[in-house]
């Protein structure tokens, strides 16, 4: 009974809504067992939907290494435990490039080239 009271939406007539209601939902029960028997058209079946396959077709890209390097560089910049590594390169680059200290350009330039060695290098001497 508390499920029929749930259809009622106009509170003068509970009855024609409740009918209603009882006849839409039966409406669609029987639509829907009629309905899992017969192929559909335009929309895919469950049964036909398959997890392995793949949906579109694929293409290959191949990221050349200055791409790669580019991209290594820029998530390295952004991650908070690198920032005082970052800070060392610098300093080793203005070190070993007097010269060029107050060339902002260059040494970023110098900087973005030979980070990832740098840092490559500078872990595995820290682990050793």
């Amino acid at each position: 009974m508390k499920v029929l009271k749930g259809y009622v939406q106009n509170r003068t007539r509970p009855e024609g809504c409740i009918a209603e209601r009882y006849i839409a939902e039966e409406a669609v029960e029987f639509c829907t067992q009629h309905l899992s028997d017969v192929s559909t058209v335009g929309v895919p079946s469950s049964q036909k939907m398959g997890v392995s396959k793949p949906l579109s077709g694929c293409t290959v890209s191949v990221v050349d290494q200055d791409l790669l390097n580019q991209a290594h560089l820029y998530v390295l910049e952004n991650t908070e435990e690198v920032l005082p590594y970052i800070e060392q390169h610098m300093i080793h680059i203005k070190t070993a490039y007097p010269k060029f200290r107050k060339r902002t350009k260059w040494l970023q330039d110098k900087h973005n080239s030979t980070f990832i060695q740098w840092l490559r290098f500078k872990v595995q001497s820290e682990l050793e």
